[in-house]
């Protein structure tokens, strides 16, 4: 939920109701005070400092996540010393109006002053696009996660992630991965986000890590090391084109998501197979070079698969996912309706409640096609289709 309020020299408009909260006009504060009671994600933006100290101070901390903006009008430090020791707070810093850099300065007179103990207390940052400071393990000893997904050309990382012994999860997507950078928190890292990872040997020993998610896999020719990730229950690898075997993915037997998104890779023999049985999200979505579904057999929990933008027309093996809720599709540019898969094999799903389909652009030309579309799905239990 976002919540935004105009200046109050602006206009006194209605307010809107809550069930849309954007509110507008001087009565920002008696709308505000209703709608933080909730226990919604709430950010708070575009919210002036006088307004949050005059009447909602502690109710804002309170919230999962404040948003507070580069305001002149009260020093940060004084903002936060009167926030309650109890209330543990999340703080995503926004770039301040006409300053490069967060006034980090007063966040650490904020830490320091007697009053102000609760910045301590802090379990999540996100410091988007700003500099990474140096100062996080001396004021904010008790974070847990730390978000680097837009910060660019940041300094000293792996010296603050060695520092923050309570760090937990390291979001860093707009990073090239450096094994550096994560030294020393093998025996508590669960959560990983990179983004250009070469190999992932340098990931054994992080016996804790339950999701690793790799964008842009691009330089990826082994999965060695993947396999002593035992206690994966998330793994994203996307733009894999080096990769020849996936055998190292048999042995995460706690996987519950996996996703491969964008891969060119000759991955699939026909004696590979997943031993997951947890797993219930498998995202295969432009995979170009999957031919077969025989390994469905060996994942019987599966409830959505996205095998869209691949050349699969044999869609039999979907016989085995009798926990199916949702399937996503497409259809090539250069199928007729001869050459359409054939969808009987969805009324053998009886928990299917959804295709979402993505029609080639030939097929949305012709009406009379997708009629013909729709009647190759089973007539009895049809699920949902929708077309993207």
């Amino acid at each position: 939920m976002e919540l935004l309020a105009a200046s109050s020299s602006e206009p006194e408009m209605e307010p809107t109701p809550l069930s849309l909260p954007v509110v507008l006009g001087p009565n920002v504060a008696q709308h505000l005070a209703s709608m933080l009671t909730h226990s919604e994600r709430l950010n708070v933006t575009s919210l002036s400092r006088n307004t949050a100290a005059s009447c909602m101070r502690e109710q804002l901390f309170r919230t999962s996540v404040l948003v507070i903006p580069g305001f002149s009008e009260e020093p940060l430090h004084r903002f936060l010393s009167s926030i309650p020791e109890r209330c543990r707070m999340a703080i995503r810093a926004v770039r301040p109006s006409g300053s490069s850099t967060f006034p980090l300065d007063e966040l650490a007179q904020g830490a320091t002053a007697a009053d102000g103990m609760v910045v301590k207390n802090m379990l999540h940052i996100d410091f988007a696009s700003m500099d990474l400071p140096v100062v996080l393990p001396q004021y904010f000893p008790q974070l847990e996660r730390l978000d680097l997904s837009k910060v660019f050309f940041p300094k000293n990382v792996g010296l603050t992630v060695e520092r923050l012994p309570q760090l937990k999860s390291i979001h860093c997507s707009g990073l090239s991965f450096d094994e550096a950078d994560i030294k020393g928190s093998e025996d508590r890292l669960e959560e990983l986000r990179t983004q250009r990872i070469a190999k992932f040997s340098g990931l054994v020993g992080f016996h804790k890590l339950r999701l690793l998610h790799c964008a842009r896999c691009d330089l990826v020719r082994s999965l060695k090391g993947l396999e002593t990730l035992t206690q994966l229950e998330s793994l994203s690898l996307t733009g894999l084109e080096r990769l020849d075997s996936f055998s190292e993915l048999t042995a995460l037997t706690n996987l519950r998501f996996l996703e491969l998104k964008n891969c060119r890779t000759r991955w699939l023999s026909p004696d590979l197979s997943f031993d997951a049985p947890s797993l219930v999200h498998l995202n295969l979505e432009s995979t170009s070079c999957l031919s077969h579904l025989d390994f469905l057999a060996t994942i019987p929990r599966l409830k959505y698969l996205n095998i869209a933008f691949t050349k699969l027309r044999d869609l039999s093996a979907l016989k085995h996912c009798m926990e199916l809720e949702t399937l996503v599709l497409s259809l090539d540019g250069d199928v007729t309706e001869a050459t359409m898969p054939d969808y009987s094999v969805l009324a053998e799903l009886p928990k299917l409640s959804t295709v979402r389909l993505f029609p080639s652009k030939q097929l949305c030309e012709s009406p009379m096609m997708l009629v013909r579309l729709c009647q190759r799905f089973p007539p009895t239990r049809r699920p949902q289709i929708v077309m993207e």
